[in-house]
């Protein structure tokens, strides 16, 4: 599955997009090269913290009750 999303991602991004008049890789080196580098995650940790779901539950001495 990994290997078919990333050709075809880059299969997409090679392509002469018609709202762009170009290819969608050729719009985002031109706007990298404006803008300077994306941001990228520093803390994978932090990252997935903030993205995954979170279920606060209480613990006692006899564990984390069951349920939701």
């Amino acid at each position: 599955m990994q290997r078919w999303l990333a050709l075809a991602v880059a299969c997409h991004h090679g392509h002469v997009h018609d709202g762009l008049g170009r290819t969608t890789a050729g719009a985002w080196a031109d706007e990298a090269a404006a803008a300077g580098p994306p941001v990228t995650v520093t803390s994978e940790t932090a990252f997935l913290m903030d993205f995954l779901p979170v279920i606060r539950r209480t613990l006692s001495r006899s564990g984390f009750p069951c349920g939701r």
